[in-house]
């Protein structure tokens, strides 16, 4: 081939490759192009409109709570909030100082937040009318003035406890936090222009979505009535606290729960952090006779008990070589399983466990939900705190019989004893019944996954006879209503110190109970702590009266109507305040117990009584008060000659023994046929009588 055409063909085939090259990458180009055009160029524009826009966001209304009648609980009101686009403030040292007296923030406070490099930023939330109108005078550019939701309570404290309350974005306690994710809605945005010749008219507008509507199982009117007798037995017992739930029996529903003292919600910051939590569902106590329910339902449900069995009861009883005593001094004598609940005898009881055994004991602990939370849709509910089976000794079974020792939630207590009220089925309580979207559309409803049968439907209506004859003959006497048929259960528990052992002065009087007895529609749990009036201490005597004056006018409320055929209770006759001025202080409280009065001793232990006050002859109602201020003297340590017992019945004997000043050790059971030391014979005050019955 001559050389120029070689030369030719291979500058050809370069320009070729050369065109090639040109048109692939023509071709990669135009891809691209239609790549970020076509495919991308949402993208592009949203990333377009991030150079000039600016967002803020706009707070959606957070949904309302009410209660289960659409009385309100929780809404909202409109409040400007005043916040800042940095990049348009052309002055911010001005700035700051304009805005600083109107705010009342430092204005060194302000000018650190208009020149941060941030797209917005707050710099009052919530304000006055007349600050956002005082600040929309200045007209400064960049500063741009919002509408923001403000949580509010239109009823102060009703319900706090239940509710909580709402922190400026999210709710912080109660269902407010419980159920944030449904309230709260879903942001709004505005946009703003951002270059340099943009003014801070809107250019963009997103609507944001209003929070979903709760619907609660409380009564605002039940919720009334609970808080209103609250505050009066608070007052009256000069109570360190006061507690109440109300529950609907069938479905778990919640009508009421408040504890006092509360709290505003809607100025929850001045109050003690510690008024915020929830004592009916996070704190733990011991129950005292209340939790006599449990054990007696179980026994029945077993067959361990029949109205054949006696029950003897001289005031105490040994177990495991400890004694534990009746609470009322020399003890309620022989009685029947409907004597032993109707008169709260901790021996009885006591019995009963041993009869029913631990483990059988343990398994409908377990089975009443004393193990575990009951689920309630609040938030920091505890479980209490229950011994374990493994470690269940003849002391623990004794006293958990009767409600020392473990310790229970209130919400954990009337969930038990609605289940014995309804037949035997447990529900699970709560407190929110539906939820409902912005449009009317309904997102939730509650629907009960906890249901189960703890006892048998018989047991369940031999128990409510016998909670109801506890009202009609026994200790809860002082919660009867007047055509109605009530039943429950007396309380009275000592506060547990923390390194062991009991306060003597510090006690929780509690009642539990239902209405009406034949067919249980609402159940309802009254507590006080810490009573220091000359009412007492006891609950058949302070927490019976309030849980009757709340019930009488939630029963009138829920016009559930009244029964003709109702049996009046026995009623405690007044008590004439016996003269124990000379006596030994031991003695002297003996004497005070026996005739149903409480006494509070001031002075040494060991002393005679000095004073005593009210003054003898004085009338008062069982269970009040009477001081008797003691001092060491010469008779105090005299010799006492030991009384005769023998023939006498356990009960008759503990009061002789003890009358005389001394204590009484009792074997066997029946009447007495020995004592050492023998009758007429010397000995020191206190020193103990051992008595053998047969």
């Amino acid at each position: 081939m001559p050389k120029a055409n070689r030369t030719n063909t291979q500058n050809n085939y370069r320009i070729n490759i050369l065109l090639g090259l040109f048109i692939l990458l023509a071709l990669i180009i135009v891809g691209r192009l239609v790549y970020w055009q076509i495919y991308r160029s949402a993208w592009l524009e949203e990333k377009a409109a991030g150079q000039w826009t600016k967002d803020i966001r706009v707070q959606p209304r957070r949904g309302n709570i009410i209660d289960c009648n659409g009385s309100m609980l929780a809404i909202n009101t409109n409040a400007d909030t005043i916040t800042a686009i940095p990049q348009q403030i052309d002055d911010p040292e001005k700035a700051a100082e304009l805005l600083s007296s109107i705010l009342d923030i430092d204005k060194s406070t302000i000018y650190d937040k208009l020149v941060v490099d941030k797209t917005q930023v707050y710099l009052k939330r919530m304000v006055t009318v007349e600050a956002a109108n005082a600040v929309r005078a200045l007209s400064i550019e960049g500063i741009v003035i919002t509408k923001e939701s403000k949580r509010f309570y239109p009823n102060g404290s009703l319900a706090s406890h239940a509710l909580g309350f709402s922190g400026v974005d999210q709710g912080w306690s109660g269902l407010e936090l419980e159920y944030d994710d449904y309230l709260q809605g879903t942001y709004g945005m505005i946009q703003f222009g951002a270059d340099e010749s943009a003014e801070t008219d809107a250019v963009g507008y997103r609507k944001p979505i209003a929070g979903d509507t709760i619907q609660t199982t409380i009564d605002k009117t039940i919720q009334s009535i609970v808080e209103l007798n609250l505050a009066k037995a608070l007052a009256l017992n000069q109570a360190s606290s006061a507690m109440a739930i109300a529950m609907d029996v069938k479905t778990g529903g919640i009508l009421a729960m408040s504890a006092k003292p509360d709290f505003d919600p809607n100025n929850y910051q001045a109050y003690d952090e510690n008024l915020w939590r929830n004592p009916l569902t996070s704190d733990a106590f011991e129950p005292g006779s209340t939790f006599k329910i449990i054990t007696m339902a179980a026994a029945l449900e077993e067959g361990v008990i029949d109205e054949n069995d006696r029950f003897e009861d001289p005031g105490y009883i040994v177990v495991a070589g400890r004694k534990i005593a009746c609470w009322k001094y020399g003890g309620h004598g022989t009685q029947t399983y409907k004597e032993v609940i109707q008169n709260s005898c901790n021996p009885g009881f006591i019995i009963i466990g041993q009869k029913l055994g631990t483990s059988n004991l343990y398994k409908y602990i377990v089975d009443f939900g004393f193990t575990e939370k009951t689920n309630i849709d609040v938030p920091g509910e505890a479980k209490g705190i229950m011994f374990d089976l493994d470690k269940m000794g003849p002391v623990e079974t004794a006293t958990t019989s009767f409600g020392q020792g473990p310790a229970v939630t209130p919400i954990q207590q009337i969930r038990a004893v609605a289940a014995v009220a309804n037949k035997g089925i447990m529900t699970t309580p709560h407190l929110v019944e539906t939820i409902t979207n912005a449009d009317g559309e309904q997102v939730y409803q509650f629907v009960d996954q906890g249901i189960k049968q703890v006892i048998s439907e018989e047991t369940s209506a031999e128990m409510r006879m016998l909670l109801e004859s506890v009202v009609s003959e026994g200790t809860g006497n002082r919660a009867y209503i007047e055509g109605y048929r009530i039943a429950g259960k007396t309380g009275t528990a000592q506060v547990p110190k923390a390194d062991g052992g009991y306060y003597d002065d510090q006690y929780i009087a509690s009642f539990i109970g239902f209405a009406p007895a034949n067919d249980p529609q609402i159940a309802l749990y009254v507590a006080i702590k810490n009573p220091q009036s000359s009412n007492g201490y006891y609950g058949g005597v302070i927490a019976a009266p309030l849980f009757g004056e709340m019930m009488k006018d939630i029963l009138r409320y829920q016009k559930i109507p009244a029964q003709l055929d109702v049996q009046k209770p026995v009623q405690n006759t007044d008590v004439t305040v016996p003269e124990v001025m000379g006596m030994m202080a031991e003695t002297a409280i003996a004497q005070l117990r026996a005739v149903g009065l409480h006494a509070v001793q001031e002075g040494p232990e060991g002393g005679t009584v000095i004073e005593q006050i009210p003054a003898p002859g004085v009338v008062l109602a069982e269970g009040q008060s009477i001081t008797i201020k003691t001092e060491i003297t010469q008779s105090s340590s005299l010799e006492v000659v030991v009384p005769d017992v023998q023939g006498l019945s356990m009960r008759e004997a503990g009061n002789r023994i003890g009358m005389a000043g001394l204590r009484i050790e009792i074997e066997g059971s029946g009447l007495a046929v020995s004592q050492d030391p023998p009758a007429d014979s010397k000995v020191k005050r206190y020193s103990v009588i051992k008595v053998l019955f047969e």
